[in-house]
C-alpha cells in the first residue's frame, strides 16, 4: 500500500527553508503552496507518483519540472493544472476555489 505524501514539510538542500503544505489532492496529483519566511512564493502541482521498486510516492525534484511537475504563481493556475491532471476529481474546481478563500481569510486573522 502507498503511503500518503506528507501534508506540511520544511524544505532541504536547495529547497532550505521553504515550508511546503498540501492544500488538495485528488487520485492523479497534489497541489502546495510554498512559502518562506511567512510569505507566500508560489505553488506547487505535481502528478502522483510512485517509485517503480518501492512504491512510495515521491515529490518532484528541480528536474521532474516541466514533466511531471509545475510552478506557479497564482493558485487559479495552480487549479486549473490540478484539474487537468485530474479532470474527474472528487471535489469540484468551485469547491476548491471556495476552500483557497477560506484558508486566506484564516491567514489574514492571523
Amino acid at each position: 500500500m502507498k503511503r500518503e505524501l506528507q501534508k506540511n514539510f520544511i524544505g532541504l538542500g536547495g529547497m532550505k527553508g521553504f515550508v511546503s503544505q498540501q492544500l488538495f489532492s485528488t487520485s492523479k496529483g497534489y497541489l502546495y503552496q510554498v512559502m518562506k519566511n511567512g510569505k507566500l512564493i508560489r505553488f506547487d502541482v505535481f502528478e502522483r507518483k510512485a517509485d517503480s521498486e518501492t512504491q512510495m510516492l515521491n515529490y518532484p525534484t528541480l528536474k521532474d519540472l516541466g514533466k511531471w511537475a509545475w510552478r506557479y504563481d497564482t493558485s487559479r493556475e495552480a487549479v486549473k493544472k490540478l484539474i487537468e491532471l485530474d479532470p474527474n476529481p472528487a471535489i469540484s474546481e468551485n469547491q476548491i476555489f471556495n476552500s483557497l478563500r477560506l484558508l486566506l481569510l484564516e491567514r489574514l486573522k492571523d
